[in-house]
């Protein structure tokens, strides 16, 4: 699989990485473990770093994994690193689709730009009043 995360519950932080050769399902099979992993907490801040991977998903795969956010994972911030400029361009259009939801996203080129951002106090986040984890994504 072309996709790894930890959680740091200390930091509350949910470190993601994509790199090689990456498909949809791949990406939604790694969300599903995410979301059913005991130490998964809707309110952690996300760091997805995508300069690794050598295949970008479309502009509708980008929306069908916004959907998901936006209904069942909700969020405090998450921070997109990429190195292409169509990596770039995706994370900027997920932004856009998961705002109007109340879900931060902020894509960036540098590593240590995202992690400052990350650890700037937020004005608020989103979280589902009721957390579930869906049978299936």
């Amino acid at each position: 699989m072309a996709i790894t995360y930890c959680i740091d519950k200390t930091a509350k932080l949910i470190r993601a990485r994509v790199f090689g050769e990456i498909s949809f399902d791949e990406f939604r099979t790694t969300l599903q473990e995410m979301l059913e992993d005991p130490d998964f907490d809707p309110s952690f801040g996300r760091l997805w770093d995508i300069r690794e991977a050598r295949s970008i998903l479309s502009g509708e795969e980008v929306r069908g994994i916004a959907e998901v956010v936006r209904k069942f994972v909700g969020g405090r911030r998450s921070a997109v690193v990429a190195r292409t400029d169509v990596g770039y361009g995706l994370a900027r259009m997920y932004s856009a689709l998961v705002e109007e939801a109340g879900i931060d996203v902020q894509a960036f080129r540098d590593m240590d730009e995202a992690m400052m951002w990350l650890q700037a106090p937020a004005q608020g986040y989103l979280v589902p009043d009721v957390f579930a984890v869906p049978q299936t994504l």
